[in-house]
């Protein structure tokens, strides 16, 4: 069972909706943790992102910004456009810096860790593969 009606929540962040699923069977949680345990996956800490800083343009992104996805859980992130939903993705792989925080991937924290680094245990797929393949051809 994954993401039946009665075990999804949603948190309203602002212009940020993440809508989580807890759903497992017994099984399933029994084989990966002992029991009571939860095993984080993703952990953003006190996330701080500034577009421009100093700069009339300047935009705060994100403000201590906290954010977790346990194992074995599924997140959907819903937004408007503008409202963060890439910009946290880069944070996450390494694209685009943060001014504050950590990023912790588990147990690790990867703030620090260069961009293709990250990539060895996360992967990532682009809407538009020819932006950034320029010579893939199927």
């Amino acid at each position: 069972k994954i993401g039946c009606a009665e075990c999804v929540q949603q948190a309203d962040h602002g212009d940020h909706l993440y809508y989580r699923s807890y759903c497992r069977t017994k099984d399933e949680t029994s084989k990966t943790r002992r029991k009571g345990e939860v095993g984080l996956m993703i952990e953003l800490r006190n996330i701080t992102k500034i577009y421009n800083p100093g700069d009339l343009t300047e935009t705060c992104l994100f403000k201590n910004f906290n954010f977790t996805v346990n194992d074995r859980e599924f997140v959907s992130i819903v937004g408007s456009n503008g409202s963060g939903k890439t910009s946290l993705l880069n944070i996450i792989c390494g694209s685009i810096p943060v001014e504050g925080g950590s990023i912790v991937l588990s147990g690790e924290d990867i703030t620090k860790k260069p961009e293709h680094k990250r990539y060895a245990n996360i992967g990532r797929v682009y809407q538009t593969v020819g932006r950034f393949c320029k010579h893939l051809f199927v």
